[in-house]
Parts: structure tokens; sequence; C-alpha cells
């Protein structure tokens, strides 16, 4: 059977549209809105960023919609599954909000603030982004050992609130550094080692962990689609973190928007610790009843 659009012929015979066709309508129609948009006058710098998230989001639930609603060949265990997923996939994106921010408020943060000199050799803004790269080839080996050895013995979502709680927790240190740190003074690069190294914690309890549910919880009839839906929680996340980027710092300053953040992560964290019960049992990763 092939993948696409459930219709009906005048027979009432149910047929599918390609996927091919499918994406050529919706690539085509896109074309005409942004003809359209560009026409108006209002197709700016500052109305793409907008539009871009705005679409993200609203994408994403819509996909997860047409999943739950329409048949799909998906089984009642399956549907269970994938009510887990979206609680996994939220916490992704809230996730992604944070650490996306490396290359743009991070990085803005640490030309205006941070002392660059390294051993008499000026390094670039930019460069400061690299503390992940390095942290993420000294702890993915340590990381992926455990996870082979005795990480089952941890849920998934469990890994997941932690690794929400320390992109929340890295974002609270940055805002403690701007607001304990006057705005004159210089900040050693040793506190954004400690922020990426956090932040890298994190990402190797969800990244890796996030493609395995993926596979685990997808329906079987669409596993090639929901492995792409798993890369779409980035582009939610950073989308929105660009908006808060956009609209906390005007209103109430770096330090503002590093804490929103930051303590929005927190409660995700909490909330999904508190929630690992009822998301295990929905994974089916134990014989508790679901409610």
């Amino acid at each position: 059977m092939r993948s696409g659009l459930l219709g009906r012929h005048p027979t009432d015979e149910p047929y599918f549209i390609s996927t091919e066709r499918t994406f050529e309508l919706v690539r085509g129609l896109a074309v005409v809105l942004v003809a359209v948009w560009a026409a108006t006058g209002t197709l700016t710098v500052q109305s793409v960023p907008t539009v871009i998230t705005i679409v993200a989001v609203l994408a994403v639930p819509s996909y997860f919609v047409y999943i739950m609603r329409g048949a799909h060949d998906i089984t009642p265990a399956e549907r269970v599954g994938m009510r887990a997923y979206i609680w996994l996939f939220i916490s992704a994106a809230i996730f992604w909000m944070i650490f996306q921010q490396a290359a743009g408020a991070l990085t803005l943060f640490a030309d205006n603030r941070a002392d660059l000199d390294v051993f008499g050799v000026h390094i670039p803004a930019g460069m400061v982004q690299n503390f992940n790269s390095i942290f993420v080839i000294i702890l993915a080996p340590i990381f992926g050992a455990f996870w082979m050895r005795g990480g089952k013995r941890i849920s998934s979502p469990l890994k997941f609130s932690f690794a929400l709680l320390m992109a929340g927790l890295s974002f609270v240190v940055m805002w403690a550094l701007q607001a304990t740190t006057a705005e004159t003074a210089k900040i050693a690069l040793l506190w954004f080692a400690l922020v990426y190294l956090m932040q890298t914690v994190g990402e190797l309890c969800l990244s890796p962990i996030g493609l395995s549910v993926t596979t685990k919880l997808a329906p079987a009839a669409l596993k090639g689609q929901m492995m792409g839906v798993w890369f779409l929680a980035p582009s939610v996340g950073d989308p929105i973190g660009g908006q808060a980027y956009r609209f906390l710092v005007p209103a109430f300053g770096e330090g503002g928007f590093f804490l929103t953040l930051g303590l929005a992560a927190v409660v995700a964290s909490v909330i999904l610790l508190f929630s690992v019960g009822h998301l295990k049992a929905l994974m089916g990763e134990h014989d508790r009843a679901v409610p």
C-alpha cells in the first residue's frame, strides 16, 4: 500500500494520493503563498522569523492530530505509545529551545562580557561554542558505555527530565553571572565552560535517547516518518527561543531572558519527573494499568 493522503473514489473504494504528489502540491502552495506575501509588502526581515515560528509551532501538532485521529494502520497499543511520545517530544522542544541559543544569545553574551584572551591570544566569541564539541568528544564514550550497561534501569522519561533540568540550570547560571557581575567586568571562560558542560550532559541524556524512543514508540506503519518528526523538535524549539530573545531582552534585559527560559525548563523537568510513572505505563515499560 502506498503512503499518502487517504481519499475515496466515486465508487467509495479507498485510494491513496502518492506522497510524491502530496509534496508537489505542498511545494506549489508554498510558492503561491510566498508570492502573495511578497506582493502585500509585508515580507520583511522582521516578519519572516515570526511566520517561521508560527508555521513550525502549528505544523507539528497538526501532524500528531493527523496520526492520532486517522486510521493509518495504527493499533490501539501504538496509539497509547504515541501519547507518551508527544510528552517526550514537547520536552525535547523545550530542551532545544535553550540548547540552540549557543549560536545566538550565548555567543552575543560571550562577545560582550567574556574574557576572550587565553594565554595572550584573543579568540573569537563564536569559538566559545567549541566547549560543547570538546565535552561531547570526552563524555560521549562514557555515557554510551553507561547506557549500554546500566542505563536501561533508568527510564527514558527520567533521562529527559534530567536533561531539561541541566539545560534549565545552565541558564540560571547565566542569569546569575549577568546579575552579579558588573557590566564593565569580564567573565572568566571557565564559567562558560560550566554552562556548556551542563548543556552537553543534558544533550547526551536526551538526543540519543530520543532516537531510541522514537524507534520504539513509532507505529510500524509510520516508522520512517516518525524518525523525521523527531528531528522537528529543534525546528520547534529554536524559533521559539529566538522569538523569546526578541521580546524578553528589550523588556527585561538579558538576565530576564536567561532566567525566564531557565525556569521554564526547570518547571518542565519537575512536571515530567512527576509524570514518569504514568509515561512508563504508556510506553509499556511496566505492568501498571493506564487510566
